[in-house]
C-alpha cells in the first residue's frame, strides 16, 4: 500500500514538473506563414537563442498552428481558401497568439494581440535588420509567451532608413551595416579591403 502511495506521489510530481517546465521554461515555438525566404532567412540569422525555435509553415498544414506559441502571417499576397482562413482563426480563438502583417484582404487580417503588443511587433518588423528581428523574437518569448527564463531583455525598435545600401557585416557579423549613399558604401569597402578595382557595381 505504501509503495503504491509513493508511486502515485512520484507520478504526480513528474506531471506537475512537466506542466511547470512547459509553461515557464520550454522553448518558444514560432510559426511563420507566407513569409519570403529572404525575410525568414534574416529572422533566422538574427536568432541567437536556442530556446526560440522558428518554423516555416505552409498554407497546406495550417491545422498545426495550435501547436505553436506564436504565429506570424504575412498577409501580402496570401492566397488561402475559406477553410484555410478558418484554421488560422480557430488557432487564434483557441488562444494561440496570431499577428498578421500587411493584409491586402481584410478577411485575412487575423490578429489577437493587444494594442501594446501589436505596436511593438509592428515596429520591430517594419524596422527590419538583425537587431530588430532579435528583439522581436525575445519580445515574443518574454512578453507574449510569458517565459522569463533564457531570454534577453528586448530593446526598443531601431528605426532604419528605407532607402539604403547595406552590407552583411564584416567587423560585426551580428548586425548589417547601412549606408545612405554609394560614396559612403564605397569608402567602407576601400577602408576594409573589400573594394575590387574595376569590379561590377
Amino acid at each position: 500500500k505504501n509503495r503504491n502511495i509513493i508511486l502515485f506521489c512520484v507520478a504526480v510530481l513528474i506531471v506537475v514538473g512537466l506542466i511547470v517546465y512547459n509553461k515557464y521554461f520550454s522553448a518558444t515555438k514560432i510559426a511563420f506563414v507566407n513569409f519570403q525566404t529572404i525575410s525568414l532567412g534574416s529572422i533566422s540569422k538574427a536568432n541567437d537563442n536556442a530556446f526560440i525555435k522558428i518554423r516555416e509553415v505552409s498554407v497546406d498544414v495550417l491545422d498545426r498552428l495550435s501547436g505553436f506559441d506564436m504565429v506570424f502571417v504575412n498577409g501580402m499576397g496570401l492566397r488561402v481558401i475559406e477553410e484555410q482562413r478558418t484554421l488560422i482563426q480557430q488557432a487564434a480563438d483557441k488562444g494561440t497568439p496570431v499577428y498578421t502583417t500587411m493584409a491586402t484582404n481584410p478577411a485575412n487580417n487575423i490578429t489577437n494581440l493587444d494594442s501594446v503588443q501589436q505596436k511593438r511587433v509592428q515596429e520591430y518588423l517594419s524596422g527590419g535588420g538583425r537587431r530588430n528581428f532579435r528583439n522581436l523574437l525575445n519580445f515574443v518569448r518574454k512578453e507574449i509567451d510569458r517565459k522569463h527564463s533564457s531570454v534577453t531583455e528586448p530593446g526598443e525598435a531601431v528605426k532604419r532608413e528605407s532607402d539604403i545600401l547595406y552590407h552583411a557585416g564584416v567587423k560585426d557579423p551580428e548586425e548589417e551595416l547601412d549606408f545612405l549613399s554609394v560614396a559612403e558604401y564605397e569608402k567602407f569597402l576601400r577602408e576594409n579591403g573589400i573594394w575590387k578595382e574595376g569590379g561590377k557595381k
